[in-house]
């Protein structure tokens, strides 16, 4: 294929139809199970706005306060703009591969694959910054797909840094991308376009945009630089490159998979180069890193648009194009009930155990009958009701100078989003975030209850710690099932002056 002058006609009608099944999947199943680990964490980061966090960049925060001031304090305020950002990439996906020349058939079936990927319909399926990262890389592709054809224009480097800036604000990963996409560039014969000087404005304005989180980092002694070496040491499985491409298949579903391929193959002799070269390179970093596989998710819809485009051009029937897409289809429906919550959680178990399929996190964790993505929705509640109740049965002058903590994140975000007993002060953790925001001010910490980690872990501090009650779900995580409760008291120094030394980024 050469070079085109014009995009092809962009097939707004099917590509509008594809994005609002999806839609109605998130919609019909966006209470879930339950509220995720991590979507507690991002409710406590939304109640200390800041334009950095340990273990993140700022724009899940700056989300998820936005969604629940338009929408209240409810599940579906705050996952619904996971599933618009879906919504998002699948329309987004279907203008990258008409950029690209690609026409009906392809964009039809590149957005099918994207918008029923198992990971893909996981992700957005709960709020994180990994829901907004696809239709942000998906964009800014879009300036790539316009050089491949030779096309470009000052406003499309504009676009790229402005995306890229923004994207930086919702997760550091796009550095890879970035440089993954600069490398592609340069060994490409579009390189010429580094003598021009609107690809670097465009790098300025990313950088401008960025800039508030990099000043955040320097104020804070690059804590995030911290957290990601000790996750990449002690929590991350570290897979070989054979490995990482076969979690792949997994998370992008088979059939998709092939289609993906078919990208990977038919770049090597004909166009489009640059987005399978710009993902080729960030595979090849995040092996490197020892990244999670699901890092690589967010560049799918670079190789689909890539092999939708290749299938098309290699079948010539319009009925065989059609059924192409209708098998794409088809099996991305038949795997939703394994990555969206559809079924009872027992008939999810049974189905996962006859296929053959064993839980797992990509972490260092003992995994129970369910996946970590299921798991990590259960016993929060129950936990804080806990907290509650061992709070209400001490006297009213040691719950006037109690302070809470947690062992984790995900501990401190349930007492906090859950907790209602009167009185109750907001929890306390050494873990990420939670460790910046420190006690609550107008507490002495004379007594404290400890939730979670162990007698030892307190004693640290207080003469005094005995287990009064536990919280257990027995669907929960194994490191979260049988959380034992601490009353602590006599403490030993002054807990504001020594908090520092108990930080804990991981």
């Amino acid at each position: 294929m050469t070079a085109r002058e014009s995009a092809a006609p962009l097939e707004w009608y099917g590509l509008c139809v594809v994005a609002l099944v999806k839609l109605a999947l998130h919609l019909a199943t966006i209470r879930g199970y339950g509220i995720f680990r991590d979507e507690l964490y991002y409710v406590a980061c939304a109640e200390h706005l800041d334009w950095g966090y340990v273990d993140h960049a700022p724009g899940v925060a700056f989300v998820a306060a936005a969604a629940r001031w338009i929408g209240g304090d409810s599940l579906i305020a705050l996952r619904l703009p996971a599933a618009l950002a879906g919504v998002a990439t699948v329309l987004l996906t279907g203008k990258l591969v008409s950029e690209l020349g690609g026409g009906r058939t392809a964009q039809l079936m590149a957005a099918v694959a994207v918008a029923l990927a198992p990971f893909n319909l996981a992700l957005n399926h709960i709020h994180s910054m990994n829901a907004f990262e696809p239709p942000l890389w998906t964009a800014m592709a879009l300036t790539l797909a316009r050089v491949e054809r030779g096309a470009a224009r000052p406003r499309d480097w504009l676009m790229f840094g402005a995306v890229a800036g923004v994207a930086l604000l919702n997760k550091h990963s796009t550095l890879m991308f970035g440089f993954a996409a600069a490398v592609a560039l340069l060994g490409s014969r579009h390189r010429r376009c580094y003598l021009e000087r609107w690809p670097w404005i465009g790098a300025a304005l990313a950088f401008v945009i960025f800039s508030p989180n990099l000043i955040w980092q320097v104020a804070h002694g690059w804590p995030t630089l911290e957290f990601s070496a000790n996750a990449r040491a002690s929590k991350h499985v570290e897979l070989s490159a054979l490995e990482f491409a076969g979690q792949q298949v997994l998370l992008i579903g088979p059939l998709s998979a092939l289609v993906a391929l078919a990208g990977i193959g038919g770049a090597v002799r004909r166009p489009p180069r640059l987005l399978v070269a710009t993902t080729a390179v960030l595979f090849v970093i995040l092996v490197l890193a020892r990244g999670k596989a699901y890092y690589l998710a967010s560049a799918y819809p670079l190789l689909l648009a890539a092999g939708a485009m290749r299938l098309e051009a290699w079948t010539p029937s319009r009925a065989a194009r059609a059924a192409g897409v209708a098998l794409v289809a088809i099996a991305g429906l038949a795997l939703t009930p394994l990555a969206l919550p559809l079924l009872p959680v027992a008939d999810f178990i049974a189905l996962h155990e006859r296929l053959g399929l064993a839980p797992s996190s990509g972490e260092k964790h003992e995994v129970g009958p369910l996946p970590q993505f299921f798991a990590d929705m259960f016993g929060w509640r129950e936990l804080a009701l806990e907290v509650d109740s061992v709070f209400l049965s001490l006297p009213e002058a040691d719950r006037a100078q109690l302070v809470i903590i947690a062992e984790n994140y995900g501990e401190a975000g349930a007492i906090d989003h859950f907790g209602a007993a009167p009185g109750l002060p907001p929890a306390a953790s050494t873990h990420n975030g939670y460790f910046l925001w420190g006690l609550p001010a107008d507490r002495s910490a004379e007594v404290a209850i400890g939730v979670g980690g162990d007698a030892d872990d307190y004693r640290q501090a207080y003469a005094y710690v005995v287990q009064v009650s536990e919280s257990d779900h027995e669907l929960a995580m194994p490191h979260e099932r049988h959380v034992p409760i601490f009353v602590c008291k006599e403490l030993k120094f002054p807990l504001h002056e020594a908090w520092p030394r108990f930080r804990r980024y991981r």
